[in-house]
């Protein structure tokens, strides 16, 4: 008789085996799984969080570059009016009651337009001409009155000149002063009670009294 055993498993424990490596080799798989998941579901590289407040875009006139002037002043403060008529080709004029007068000659437009003049609130002598962007085949008069401006105690050799600007960005009303980007041949009259410029287009125009720069 052979000292040596059979060492081999018996059949029902080769099967018992058999499922115990199955049930191993799953839950080794299924572990793995699981860490590959944890792993992608893991924190990455910061990402750009929105802003709490969504930005907007805001569109805010900008001075236009240009001539930095100092305004003819009111002696106290003016409150806003306006003034409007319909002016054809045979010509007329608009004006604010004590005011500034806009005379429009014969074949400036070719069609009736309204022409609408707002004194602007503040110190500054300064005006809106509407329609914006009129231009005239001749060009019209503009006559400020200087009753109730500073003109008279002014230096004498002071500037007076009218004078274009683009936009409320470029008027100063708490200083008087303004920036223009184009400038009007201008008439004082000898009692200094007038004065008098022609435009050949409509927008913003003051009267100035000194260039600054």
């Amino acid at each position: 008789m052979s000292l040596l055993r059979n060492t081999a498993p018996a059949p029902t424990q080769r099967r018992h085996m058999a499922r115990v490596a199955t049930a191993l080799g799953s839950a080794v798989t299924a572990g793995i799984t699981a860490l590959t998941v944890a792993c992608a579901d893991g924190p990455t590289a910061p990402t750009a969080r929105p802003s709490s407040s969504t930005a907007t875009t805001r569109t805010t006139p900008t001075t236009p570059s240009g001539t930095a002037v100092r305004a003819l002043l009111w002696t106290k403060p003016v409150s806003q009016a306006t003034s409007s008529h319909v002016i054809g080709p045979a010509g007329g004029s608009v004006s604010i009651p004590d005011g500034i007068r806009v005379i429009v000659p014969k074949g400036a437009v070719t069609t009736n337009v309204t022409f609408t003049v707002t004194r602007l609130p503040g110190i500054a002598v300064a005006y809106d001409f509407q329609p914006h962007g009129t231009k005239f085949a001749v060009p019209v008069q503009v006559e400020q009155p200087t009753l109730g401006t500073n003109l008279r105690g002014l230096d004498p050799a002071a500037a007076i000149e009218g004078g274009y600007f683009a936009d409320d960005a470029a008027l100063n009303q708490s200083t008087g002063s303004a920036v223009v980007t184009e400038f009007r041949p201008t008439f004082v009259t000898p009692d200094k009670a007038w004065v008098k410029f022609t435009v050949d287009h409509f927008s913003g125009y003051l009267v100035s009294s000194g260039r600054s720069q």
